[in-house]
């Protein structure tokens, strides 16, 4: 008989592993690269007609007027000017965003919130949006897409995008940036870095911020699960908590909305653990300035993709869940090849066998249409909202600059969503749902596309098409370096498999899919398509028997003898640990008692020494 302890901590081995692997991801994730190209800040100010200082002082997304794709008119007040025209305010067009009931995830795409300061490189746009608001403001974009801002964190002095950290705002930073525009910056505002540095607990006046502890110490994110910090000197009116940005691999912080931070007294304060957040430290800042980063590490398995939307609440941003629906009336989703990606050798089967990895692995319906190929020259190599679920490469020798992806960028990768209204705990709230992906890689990026080792100088088609269909998956960032979510990955580098976190986040996200419909659509079903298993994991799911299910408390699990078992764990649908137990060397019939776990579905990972199976269970 196996009883479990929910209460047992082996504090200091698993902080000491996360602490391990954490170290372990800042120093692999320096030279790593996914779905972009780095870029030097030289290169970037040469290419760029502006670059400026500046904070994002208002946001507001749009249709084209095509009705095809989504931006968004970021509002930038001009804090110093390094080169191009002395311009107090302008609007920096973004690709993606939410317009009431519609929306546009695109990856990679500069993502700006308000208030957000740094450093901007940028060049002319003359796109036109189905705004009814007429601007006379000058609107560009940013050169490098996600690289293109430099994002300050004052309190540490650092300025981040993408891949770079520039320590030394004012000493540094700006130096470096006159040494390229060989002139000095002109003051457009009143704005010091120095002089607007927040309170740290160490140098302020006040009482210090400490924080004692936080639990869980190992989440997801995205999954409305709740964080709970303990400490003093919080103060008793809201302030933030940030998480390590998964996006850049934990360089800086992400802040949690104002509504997923749930309670906040002067010694207690709850949050949902926002999408974007990873791996590494919690940092609260007090609404008086003073801040506190913690001494300990949040572990996040997994991330679901989050739709933002003010739409319920006018000026109050909700995160929402995302679902998958039966699009194609077969239970899922189809896509569909271009003819330069269909004709292309070897792309077709390596992204085939990404796609079989997400299907057999996580039971997500998706088909791929090999017959039906898009041949239209207008759909080519654009991801445009148009029913169809995209495979493409761009056009780099065509002159149209709509048919290429912009300097620095290996692929896009695009999901449409819609939503409808409801009521939830007696208040309105959206349901999201995905309507359409797109992906569209590089033409010029030397791909490796067959199943052997990558070399040094290639990107592996697989893993990167493995991650974007993560992405489509409704799965975001994670920060480790072995997970095929990591932000990004290395040239020569190859990561064709899913984790026990990968999935157990697709099973949460394919649980609600199949369980629960949204906006009156019809329900994605599990794939059932045939999926030949390892020899070692046909033998355990065949050795293995769980019963009853459901279950009123006592699970049984039963081994044939032959199987080598190592532990059972137990998950619940959000992802969040609820047991574990070791049962090696233990043949014959086991007895897990759940008894005092509260009624729901669960999912029972089940491992022995060279793989594992999961196993849905309800508990009633």
């Amino acid at each position: 008989v196996v009883y479990f302890n929910y209460k047992k901590i082996e504090g200091m081995k698993k902080h000491a592993l996360i602490s391990l692997l954490f170290f372990l991801v800042l120093s692999k994730s320096i030279s790593a690269q996914l779905m972009l190209k780095e870029v030097s800040l030289s290169k970037q100010i040469e290419k760029s007609t502006l670059v400026l200082e500046g904070k994002v002082l208002s946001k507001k997304s749009y249709w084209d007027t095509n009705h095809e794709k989504i931006y968004t008119i970021n509002t930038v007040e001009v804090y110093k000017l390094f080169k191009g025209e002395s311009l107090p305010i302008i609007e920096i067009i973004t690709l993606g965003g939410v317009v009431g009931m519609d929306a546009q995830i695109v990856y990679p795409s500069l993502k700006l919130n308000i208030d957000d300061i740094g450093v901007f490189t940028l060049y002319n746009s003359n796109l036109e949006l189905e705004s009814k608001e007429e601007s006379n403001k000058p609107k560009f974009k940013p050169y490098g897409s996600l690289q293109g801002f430099y994002k300050y964190d004052i309190n540490s002095d650092i300025a981040v995008n993408q891949f770079t950290s520039k320590k030394g705002i004012s000493d540094s930073f700006y130096n470096e940036i006159k040494s390229y525009t060989k002139a000095d910056y002109i003051q457009l505002t009143n704005f010091d870095v120095q002089n607007n540095t927040p309170i740290s607990s160490k140098t302020s006046n006040l009482l210090p911020v400490t924080i004692t502890n936080f639990s869980p110490t190992i989440s997801s994110a995205g999954t409305e699960s709740v964080l709970v910090i303990t400490g003093s000197n919080f103060g008793t009116t809201k302030g933030k908590v940030g998480f390590s940005n998964a996006d850049n691999g934990g360089s800086g912080f992400v802040n949690a909305l104002d509504s997923q931070v749930l309670t906040w007294t002067n010694t207690r304060i709850t949050v949902e653990i926002p999408s974007e957040a990873g791996t590494g430290k919690i940092r609260v800042t007090n609404n008086d300035g003073s801040l506190l980063t913690s001494s300990d590490t949040l572990f996040i398995k997994y991330a679901q993709a989050n739709i933002v939307s003010d739409y319920v609440n006018s000026g109050v941003n909700v995160a929402y869940k995302t679902q998958l629906i039966d699009d194609n009336g077969s239970g899922g989703y189809t896509w569909h090849m271009t003819s330069g990606f269909s004709e292309l050798t070897g792309a077709k089967e390596a992204l085939d066998r990404a796609l079989k990895t997400w299907s057999c692995e996580t039971q997500i319906n998706w088909i791929l249409n090999e017959s039906n190929i898009i041949t239209s020259p207008s759909a080519q190599n654009k991801a445009n909202l148009d029913d169809f679920n995209m495979l493409a490469f761009d056009n780099s020798t065509s002159t149209n600059p709509d048919d290429d992806l912009p300097d620095t960028v290996l692929g896009l990768r695009t999901s449409y969503y819609s939503a409808c209204t409801v009521t939830k705990n007696g208040a309105p709230s959206l349901d999201w749902y995905v309507t359409e992906f797109d992906i569209i890689f590089d033409d010029e990026t030397n791909w490796n596309y067959n199943s052997q080792n990558t070399n040094s100088t290639e990107y592996d088609f697989e893993s990167v098409a493995l991650h974007e269909l993560g992405h489509c998956r409704q799965m975001d960032h994670i920060i480790d370096t072995d997970n095929v979510m990591h932000f990004a990955i290395a040239n020569g580098e190859s990561l064709r498999f899913l984790n026990t976190d990968n999935i157990e986040g697709a099973n949460m996200i394919q649980e609600n899919s199949t369980g629960q419909p949204v906006c009156s659509k019809p329900l994605m079903t599990n794939f059932s398509g045939g999926c030949a298993l390892g020899i070692e994991e046909d033998e355990l799911k065949a050795g293995i028997r769980v019963y009853p299910n459901p279950t009123r408390g006592d699970l049984f699990i039963s081994n044939n003898g032959n199987i080598n078992l190592e532990k059972v764990v137990v998950f619940d649908v959000s992802g969040r640990l609820i047991g574990q137990q070791d049962i090696s060397n233990i043949y014959g019939l086991k007895t897990i008692h759940l008894n005092s776990v509260s009624k729901g579905i669960y999912f029972v990972n089940i491992y022995s020494d060279t793989t594992f199976i999961t196993k849905k269970i309800t508990l009633e």
